[in-house]
């Protein structure tokens, strides 16, 4: 589809450039390497406009559509494609469009691309994408649970366009798996290559027969551990494999389906409803399993000492039977702590499985238990923070730190206010974390950790924040320091004071810097800081200082790179107007 598109826009229109063909194949080879970001960011400065060329344009606008659908930016995508103008190539809207209802469908937004699939339908020519259309039109229904108007749909389809395609008959099996109709569905799918749509024939055979529970069980097992098989189709196997564990009455299969499913999960994906699959529906299983086990051992709900013991007693044997058990503490004991507690636990049983951390996400993040960030308990919330840092989804970690401002079991006070302070930084929440860095400079320590707090700093000067850049690293020159450390100090303050726009103080930090061992040193480090110094004074009209700055370096220098971009710089000096008699600065 892609070269359809793209022979249809070079046969309407001049080809492109050789310079514009250069440019877009290097943002799809970024692409393809996964640098989708910096790819999008190349789009944004090097797409051509509309107006001067509208082929060019629609070459990389959809290749831009492409990428947002790529990264399930489905969000971006469908406004993207809301704002074209009418005026474009008939084809490539009609394209376009077609893109923009497959992200409406991702988004949920079922109404809203039929509306689009339906304007399409009825005023363009939509050619050969008609039964594809029509297709999608079926799909929404049946992603939406509303299986009269997919039949009404279906019927429509196969009336313009015939029922041989396998697509069709697919979306036929479906929409009988949802009215429960297992052996028609069955009867369907036997048209259609035995080795494909595996996971709707499980369910097919689970609704056909029930007695069939144990087999679909033991088939849906095998072919969710098959890592040949796509991701997608893994986790709608394991639902079937958690449907048919449950009709079994297997509740510890049950839960080891319903997690391994969840550990796949897509959040850019959409199933059929038939394919189930939520953290509520885990949450529901842990706790049935757990209250059973419980009433079993005879332990009455809040005697929290035996019912920790218990799940402890399985947790090298049967963890499923642990998660279950501290499930049933989690939500039902009477004590804060003592729920707090089990949360914890029930998480650190799973972090170090292959899929855990994203079975933990599902939990704590996509739950219904938890409608806010605050209403985690804080046990998790450290230890999410910790996975989604590893993620570097920095935001979602600067959010759940908010608040923490003690350290967790196992971690010293300093190191978890610096790692909170630099995430609530890089996450946006400024005023949290400067007064997570004002904790840490308050703290009376013995060995203070100079160089890792240097390194929140940078952030924060990264960040163009340099007035409480600039206070702290003052602070800093108040600590017990090396001399070299020193040295530096002075000049990243001196950073700081030209963001600000101060370029005399900037200067004469920099001189501090350059001179801080020996006032005439010229070590490497003494020149940058003195070439830095004299950069200043020229930008600050303090031409002569600059001048003579330039000209001292350009004497301790034999390096003939270093030497032409001093000479350049004297020469550019002369031809701006001589500033008047400066202050002296000693460094």
């Amino acid at each position: 589809m892609r070269r359809l598109i793209a022979s249809l826009l070079l046969m309407i229109s001049p080809a492109l450039s050789v310079a514009e063909v250069s440019a877009l194949s290097e943002v799809s080879t970024l692409a393809r390497s996964g640098a989708t970001e910096l790819a999008l960011g190349l789009m944004d400065r090097h797409q051509p406009a509309l107006q001067e060329d509208p082929v060019a344009w629609m070459q990389w606008e959809r290749e831009r559509l492409f990428l947002y659908r790529s990264r399930a930016q489905w969000q971006a995508l469908a406004d993207r494609a809301a704002e074209h103008p009418r005026g474009l190539h008939p084809e490539f809207m009609r394209w376009a469009q077609g893109e923009r209802a497959r992200a409406l469908l991702a988004l949920g937004r079922d109404e809203e691309a039929r509306t689009v699939l339906r304007e399409q339908i009825w005023f363009s020519d939509p050619g050969e994408r008609l039964p594809r259309w029509r297709q999608m039109i079926v799909e929404s229904h049946l992603e939406g649970g509303d299986s009269e108007a997919a039949r009404s749909a279906l019927r429509r389809l196969r009336q313009d366009h015939g029922d041989d395609d396998g697509e069709t008959r697919v979306m036929e099996a479906r929409l009988y798996l949802q009215q429960g109709q297992g052996r028609e569905a069955l009867a369907v799918l036997e048209a259609l290559p035995e080795d494909e749509h595996r996971p709707l024939r499980l369910a097919a055979r689970l609704a056909a027969d029930s007695a069939q529970a144990g087999d679909v069980l033991s088939d849906a097992i095998r072919f969710g551990f098959d890592d040949q098989t796509p991701a997608l189709d893994r986790r709608l196997t394991w639902s079937v494999a958690a449907q048919a564990a449950e009709k079994t009455g297997n509740r510890s299969a049950r839960i080891g389906a319903l997690e391994r499913g969840l550990g796949l999960y897509d959040e850019g994906g959409r199933v059929d409803p038939v394919f189930s699959l939520a953290p509520e529906q885990l949450w529901a299983a842990y706790q049935d399993f757990g209250e059973r086990l419980g009433n079993e051992a005879q332990i009455l709900v809040g005697d929290d000492p035996m019912w920790f013991e218990l799940a402890e007693s399985y947790a090298d044997s049967e963890p499923v039977k642990t998660r279950a058990l501290l499930s049933v503490i989690a939500f039902n004991s009477f004590e804060t702590k003592q729920r707090e507690r089990a949360h914890g636990e029930l998480a650190a049983t799973l972090v170090n499985r292959r899929e855990g951390p994203a079975i933990i996400r599902q939990l704590y993040l996509e739950s219904g238990h938890f409608q806010a960030l605050d209403s985690i308990p804080q046990t998790v919330r450290y230890l999410l923070a910790d996975l989604v840092m590893e993620e570097a989804d920095i935001p979602l970690a600067s959010r759940l730190m908010r608040g923490l401002d003690k350290a967790p079991d196992g971690v010293e006070e300093l190191d978890w206010g610096l790692r909170r302070a630099r995430v609530l930084l890089l996450g946006g929440a400024r005023e949290e974390g400067l007064s997570a860095l004002d904790a840490l400079f308050d703290k009376d320590v013995e060995d203070f950790p100079v160089e890792r707090v240097l390194q929140v700093l940078f952030d924060l000067q990264n960040m163009g924040d340099h007035e409480p850049a600039l206070a702290y690293l003052k602070r800093l020159l108040e600590k017990d320091l090396e001399d070299r450390q020193h040295r530096e100090i002075l000049f990243w303050m001196a950073e700081s004071a030209e963001g600000m726009g101060d370029r005399l103080e900037a200067a004469r930090l920099y001189l501090r810097s350059a001179g801080f061992h020996d006032p005439f040193s010229m070590d490497q480090w003494a020149q940058t800081a003195r070439y830095r110094a004299a950069d200043a004074l020229a930008d600050a009209g303090l031409t002569e200082d600059a001048r003579r700055l330039y000209q001292s370096l350009l004497n301790a220098t034999e390096d003939e790179a270093r030497r032409s971009v001093l000479r350049n710089r004297i020469q550019r000096l002369r031809l701006q107007p001589a500033s008047p008699p400066g202050p002296e600065i000693d460094p």
